[in-house]
């Protein structure tokens, strides 16, 4: 008789061990399209049959399925995606600004510049002519001044662009912290914790799109995020990672540039300056377009600026005004004469004095007097053909400032291509390792069924024998 009883629990272990495996197959089928969902697997273990045991089946635990070589190789992936989005999408907005667009790009507005010049060279002393000059080199200054502030704001942008992703990083260590918490407190035999360690991984995931991490496990059952040469968590302990403005040039105070600085912070402890080893994620695409490209693109157009400025400064003090004057300069900074680079595009004005008084501006030469004297408008007209600063035409050095833009924006275009298919490939491996197959599942969940068929039919079999028994008995 205790033989047919020790059946009745090999029957029952069976039943319930194959109904556990079939609920962890229906949850791994129902989570198979969840993203960053983890593939379960029932632990199945016999239990040996001897004089005190009854035999059977049981289950040890509810597993989850992780590589960790292919979750490290999508988290770096995933870090170099996000700094080329970032940048991509930062450059393509200087693109906007640097090139506007037919009638208001610069080498647009230096083509009216020099027409006015040469209106003027047929009649040296027509005032409306003189007017249209003031108004074409107003237009000119504008477009230098609009390019250079709108690019400034760009980078005010971007560095707003990196306080949300700090403060969005910062969020998530929180949690990531709580769950580390959670893992180490909950049974491994529990398909709960197979869900603790999804949701941190999946939070794990979107830290690294921010800022690149390596994750070290630890024996606890925690892991512990390092970057930048940091450990912004481990042992229960986060760093507050932080941004703001630092010097451009500390040796230059007259500088107003600045760049981004990052800094991790302990509780209580001093700020770490990061920003040297800040190598991926959307934070190190934000400061490479902010501090590296923004500021190379607003140099070509700073110096362009102060090259055309001189240029047409150095012409127009060789000739005489209406009057037979040594003439002001045509353009000026805001305290005085044209500012050199840095902020010369910026800071570029028109003299204001030749809004007052037209007269003021020279066609003119000394040895061709006025008014019908107009040497010098021609030559102001002639730098439309002259290399400034020995590297290029005004119009050429229009078109290389956009060829320059362009070329960044088409390169960092090609590398979010390049990211973005790497990061699909690494996505793959990751499915192909821990992810659902629903073909995989389905199998299985007929092998269960069948199971659990046969050891009902093992508990009927052994019921029956039972009843037979105790009815002979």
């Amino acid at each position: 008789m205790s033989n047919l009883l020790n059946v009745l629990t090999i029957a029952q272990s069976g039943l319930v061990a194959t109904s556990t495996a079939i609920a962890v197959t229906g949850e791994n089928i129902t989570g198979a399209n969840t993203p960053g969902y983890s593939r379960r697997i029932a632990m199945l273990e016999n239990r040996s049959l001897n004089a005190s045991t009854a035999g059977g089946v049981t289950v040890s635990g509810v597993a989850r399925v992780f590589d960790q070589f292919s979750e490290r190789a999508l988290l770096a992936e995933n870090g170099n995606w996000g700094a080329a989005d970032s940048r991509s999408r930062a450059l393509e907005r200087a693109e906007g600004v640097l090139q506007p667009g037919d009638g208001f790009g610069l080498d647009d507005k230096f083509g009216e510049f020099f027409q006015s010049w040469e209106a003027l060279a047929q009649k040296p002393d027509d005032l409306a002519l003189r007017r249209d000059i003031v108004a074409k080199s107003q237009g000119l200054v504008q477009a230098f001044n609009t390019m250079s502030s709108s690019l400034e704001s760009l980078r005010t942008n971007l560095f707003a662009d990196a306080q949300n992703v700090v403060d969005e990083v910062n969020l998530r260590l929180e949690k990531i912290n709580v769950l580390n918490n959670k893992a180490i407190a909950t049974s491994q035999s529990t398909s709960g914790k197979a869900e603790i360690l999804d949701e941190r991984d999946r939070l794990i995931r979107e830290v690294s799109e921010r800022i690149s991490v390596t994750v070290v496990p630890q024996a606890s059952g925690a892991v512990a995020l390092l970057s930048s040469g940091v450990a912004l968590l481990d042992s229960g302990v986060v760093r507050t990672i932080s941004v703001s403005q630092a010097s451009y040039d500390p040796a230059s105070p007259t500088d107003p540039r600045t760049v981004l600085r990052f800094d991790a912070t302990l509780p209580g402890g001093t700020p770490r300056d990061i920003t040297k080893n800040l190598s991926g994620g959307r934070l190190a695409g934000i400061r490479e377009a902010r501090d590296v490209d923004m500021i190379d693109l607003a140099e070509n157009l700073d110096n362009l600026a102060f090259d055309f400025a001189l240029e047409a400064n150095t012409r127009h003090a060789a000739g005489v005004d209406l009057d037979g004057n040594a003439p002001p300069d045509l353009f000026v900074g805001g305290l005085g004469p044209v500012p050199a680079p840095p902020g010369t595009a910026i800071g570029l004005l028109f003299n204001s004095v030749f809004e007052g008084d037209r007269r003021l501006l020279a066609a003119a030469s000394a040895l061709s007097p006025p008014p019908g004297g107009n040497e010098t408008a021609l030559s102001l007209a002639a730098i439309q053909q002259f290399a400034l600063g020995g590297t290029g035409t005004p119009a050429e050095r229009a078109g290389q400032l956009a060829a320059f833009t362009g070329g960044k924006v088409n390169a960092a275009k090609g590398e979010l291509r390049l990211r973005a298919t790497t990061v699909s490939q690494a996505h793959q491996r990751r499915e192909e390792a821990a992810g659902v197959s629903l073909d995989e599942e389905m199998i299985n969940l007929t092998k269960y069924q069948r199971a659990f068929q046969a050891s009902t039919r093992v508990l009927q079999v052994a019921d029956q024998l039972l009843q037979e028994l105790i009815e002979k008995v």
